[in-house]
C-alpha cells in the first residue's frame, strides 16, 4: 500500500507521537503546533488531507486552512475534537469533509478518511470541469456530491447557458448509476407527433413502417434519463410519463405488455414549473414527482470570480494566455448566455488573436 501524505495541525506533540505510531504502515504523517510553522507546511507540497484538532482554531488554523481551500478547493479537510460536534460546527467557518471525535480507534479513523479519499478520487472529474472557486461553485459541488448518493429525482433550475447539462451528468459520473448510460434528451426539440414513440419506444406495426425501437428510458435502464426543458412535455405525454415513475414499468407504443424499466431522472427547466402548474399547462402530481432535490444554478452574473478560471482553462487548451485589462473587459459585460456565452466569446477570441500569445481587449467581441 501507498502510504497517504497527511498534514496535522495540531497543538501538542504529544497528539502528533501518537498519531505517527497509530499511523505508520499507513500514513506519512508531517505536522505543525503554531501558525508560522503551518502557513510553511501548508504549501511545502499537495497532502492527500489535513487533519485538524480544533483547538488549533486558537492560532488561527482554520483561516489558514480557509485560504488554502480557495486555492486548492479540493483538499479534505477532517476535524479532531473533544468537543460536541455540533459545537465545533457553529465556529468552524471552512469546508470540511468529517470531524471526527476523540478518543477513537484508529481503525475507524483510518476506515472514515479512507472512504472519504475513494470518494474524492472518483469526485476529482468535479474539479476538472465545473471550473471555480466561488462559494456558488462549491455550494454546487456540495450538492452533486450530495444528491449523487441517493436515487431520488433530481430538478434543475437555470438561465440558459448556466451549466445545467454539466451538473446533471456530473451527478451521474459521481453516481452509483455512473457504469450505465447517461441519455440526455431536450424535451423541446422532440417533434409532438414523435414524443411518444422517441420516449417510450414503439412495438413494430404500431403505425406504417414501425419497427420495434426501444425509446429514451429504456436506453437509459439502470443509469440516468436527463430531460432539459422538461416544462415543454406535452400533457398527455405527462400522463404516461407520470405511470412510469409511479410503477417503473413502461410500455411501447403498439404493444399490449409493460416492461420493467428503472433509471435515475434528472430534470431540468428555465423555467417555473410552479407556474406552469398554475397555467394548467403542467401536471401538478407530476411536478411533485420531479422536484423532490431541487437545485437552482446562479447565472455567471452572480459569480463573475470565477471568469479568471474558466478562462485560464479554456485558453490553456489552446496555449493562449488572457491580459488583465481582457479580464477586466470581461467582467463588466453581464453574460445574459452565461457561461455558453463565455465559452463562445473565448473560442472568437482565440481565432481573432491569431498567432499572438496573449488575448487582449481588442480581441474580446460580444
Amino acid at each position: 500500500m501507498i502510504k497517504k501524505d497527511v498534514l496535522f495541525l495540531a497543538t501538542k506533540i504529544e497528539d502528533v507521537e501518537i498519531l505517527k505510531v497509530q499511523s505508520n504502515k499507513v500514513w506519512n504523517v508531517y505536522y505543525a503546533l503554531d501558525a508560522i510553522t503551518a502557513n510553511k507546511m501548508i504549501y511545502n507540497k499537495i497532502y492527500d488531507f489535513i487533519l485538524i484538532y480544533s483547538k488549533a482554531k486558537e492560532y488561527g488554523a482554520f483561516n489558514i486552512i480557509k485560504n488554502l481551500k480557495f486555492k486548492r478547493p479540493e483538499t479534505l479537510i477532517f476535524i479532531l475534537t473533544r468537543e460536541k460536534i455540533e459545537d465545533v460546527k457553529k465556529k468552524v467557518s471552512v469546508d470540511f469533509e468529517k470531524i471526527l471525535t476523540i478518543p477513537y480507534m484508529f481503525s475507524e479513523l483510518f476506515q472514515t478518511i479512507n472512504d472519504s479519499l475513494k470518494l474524492s478520487e472518483k469526485s476529482g472529474i468535479l474539479y476538472s470541469r465545473l471550473i471555480g472557486s466561488s462559494s456558488i461553485i462549491q455550494n454546487l459541488r456540495r450538492f452533486i456530491k450530495k444528491v449523487a448518493l441517493q436515487e431520488f429525482p433530481v430538478m434543475l433550475y437555470g438561465e440558459s447557458g448556466c451549466g445545467k447539462d454539466l451538473v446533471a451528468n456530473l451527478i451521474h459520473q459521481y453516481s452509483d448509476f455512473r457504469e450505465k448510460p447517461f441519455v440526455p434528451v431536450n424535451v423541446n426539440t422532440i417533434p409532438s407527433n414523435l414524443a411518444e414513440s422517441t420516449l417510450f419506444g414503439t412495438e413494430k406495426g404500431a403505425f406504417t413502417d414501425a419497427v420495434t425501437k426501444e425509446g429514451i428510458f429504456q436506453q437509459a435502464n439502470g443509469g440516468t434519463v436527463f430531460l432539459d426543458e422538461i416544462e415543454s412535455m406535452d400533457m398527455n405525454i405527462q400522463a404516461k410519463f407520470l405511470r412510469v415513475l409511479e410503477t417503473k414499468q413502461i410500455k411501447k407504443l403498439g404493444s399490449a405488455k409493460s416492461e420493467r424499466c428503472n433509471f435515475r431522472l434528472i430534470s431540468a427547466s428555465n423555467k417555473s414549473l410552479k407556474k406552469a402548474v398554475k397555467k394548467k399547462v403542467f401536471r401538478e402530481d407530476l411536478y411533485y414527482r420531479l422536484d423532490v432535490l431541487r437545485c437552482v444554478i446562479p447565472p455567471l452574473r452572480r459569480h463573475k470570480e470565477d471568469i479568471l478560471p474558466i478562462c485560464k482553462r479554456y485558453l490553456s487548451e489552446h496555449n493562449k494566455v488572457i491580459s488583465s485589462s481582457a479580464i477586466d473587459k470581461l467582467t463588466i459585460h453581464s453574460w445574459p448566455g452565461n457561461v455558453r456565452e463565455l465559452q463562445n466569446c473565448l473560442a472568437r477570441a482565440v481565432c481573432y488573436s491569431g498567432k499572438e500569445n496573449e488575448i487582449k481587449p481588442k480581441h474580446i467581441r460580444f
